[in-house]
């Protein structure tokens, strides 16, 4: 004789635990009450026994199978949760692989355009340094010849003195900073 029981409500009572305790807690009070409720274990009536073990065994199936779905659902949802934990640590690490690659790219950048505008310094102040070493060979130059005009021989001499000390300087100077850019590229 088999007991249909209506609700899994009814199976909670009668089983008299709640949804919300575990298996082993389900599992401990049905064995109690099948201690009880045995037919070999009550003395009398044991129609009304067979009949109250039979609603508790229904009760303790329909909560066990209840359960089981229940942990099975969990279970799916752990592992969806997990899934999407992740995916979210993939994107993230993506994400940062993506972020460093853009960083080294703009220092990468940066360090070209910083080395272009050396190279450019460096280019002016040749330039520059020509232009004045230029400039103090045409003064000493035309100095050396208004002296070879002038009357003096002294005046001269001077004059001479003075073209190649500004030649020497010049020259000097236009080296070292060929040195100082060849160091600097």
């Amino acid at each position: 004789m088999t007991t249909a029981i209506a609700t899994l409500r009814d199976a909670y009572r009668i089983l008299g635990v709640g949804p919300r305790d575990d298996a082993a807690t389900v599992r401990r009070a049905w064995l109690r009450l099948v201690r009880a409720y045995h037919p070999d274990m009550v003395r009398g009536d044991t129609g009304a026994a067979n009949q109250r073990l039979a609603e508790i065994n229904a009760a303790y199936d329909l909560v066990e199978a209840n359960t089981q779905a229940s942990g099975a659902e969990q279970a799916s949802a752990a592992e969806a949760a997990r899934q999407a934990e992740q995916a979210r640590k993939a994107e993230a690490a993506r994400w940062a692989r993506a972020q460093a690659a853009r960083r080294a790219e703009d220092a990468r950048r940066a360090q070209e355009a910083r080395r272009q505008e050396e190279a450019e310094l460096a280019r002016l102040r040749t330039k520059r340094a020509k232009d004045a070493a230029r400039a103090d060979l045409a003064y000493a130059s035309r100095s050396a010849r208004r002296a070879t005009w002038s009357e003096s021989d002294k005046v001269a001499a001077r004059a001479a003195q003075i073209a190649f000390i500004a030649a020497r300087r010049a020259y000097s100077d236009e080296q070292r900073l060929v040195r100082d850019t060849s160091v600097i590229a």
